[in-house]
């Protein structure tokens, strides 16, 4: 039997507006943020869907709840968090990250970003057989 996971980001927060990287602080959705949990909710088929797991900072357990309230059941793991900027967090870091760990120059983590070059899809899925 295979089983299908479907990934889901957060909705947009007010961090992310802010070009800071939230890491493991709790973050806070944006009035966007709520909207495309909301929309999102109208692009998939919730049949599909037999459980949702969230992490447990507030932005992944609010974005869950507005696109699957009173239809799926939801759970909540720290295990599933984003990364961990220690001292970073809530910092302007993204593109430093990049910069880092990708050893690219400034100018190419900027004119890759995802939020520049809109090649984040949402509903990335993955099959496990």
């Amino acid at each position: 039997m295979a089983v299908k996971i479907i990934y889901f980001v957060h909705g947009t927060t007010t961090d992310n507006i802010n070009h800071k990287s939230t890491g493991w602080l709790h973050g806070k959705l944006s009035e966007k943020g709520i909207e495309q949990s909301i929309r999102l909710r109208e692009q998939i088929d919730l049949n599909e869907i037999d459980l949702v797991i969230s992490s447990d900072l507030k932005r992944a357990i609010d974005s869950a709840k507005y696109t699957f309230k009173d239809s799926k059941v939801i759970l909540h793991d720290k295990r599933i968090r984003e990364c961990n900027y220690g001292d970073l967090n809530g910092e302007n870091t993204t593109l430093a990250l990049e910069v880092i760990t990708k050893n690219i120059s400034w100018k190419e983590a900027i004119d890759n970003d995802w939020r520049k070059t809109k090649n984040w899809q949402p509903g990335w899925r993955y099959e496990i057989r």
